[in-house]
């Protein structure tokens, strides 16, 4: 049995079944596994960053156009996506066990 690919787990969760928007959401998965890689300082994804690196690349999906809106009320329905570097809390979160921290020389 072949193995998934992320591209396919992605599009799973987004509910796509054709692969008329894949080289755009292979992007979103480029860009997203660029801020994780950056937000731990690490050069190599670690396998554990791949779920919070989908998650990301699906908010990103989710919030096409609307990349600087931080917080959004509706129909008293209140969502806040992003952190003031960007990335969502929860992702943080998941992510700081991969984090390595920086050495600055004096």
């Amino acid at each position: 049995m072949a193995e998934v690919t992320e591209l396919e787990k992605l599009k799973a969760r987004l509910g796509i079944s054709d692969d008329k928007q894949d080289a755009n959401l292979k992007v979103l998965l480029e860009e997203a596994e660029e801020d994780a890689l950056n937000y731990c300082n690490r050069d190599e994804v670690i396998d554990g960053m791949r779920s919070s690196i989908r998650k990301m690349a699906y908010l990103a999906y989710q919030m096409d156009g609307k990349e600087h809106i931080t917080a959004k009320s509706e129909g008293g329905r209140s969502e806040s996506y992003k952190d003031s570097d960007g990335l969502p809390s929860s992702i943080k979160s998941s992510l700081n066990r991969y984090r390595l921290g920086k050495v600055k020389k004096l």
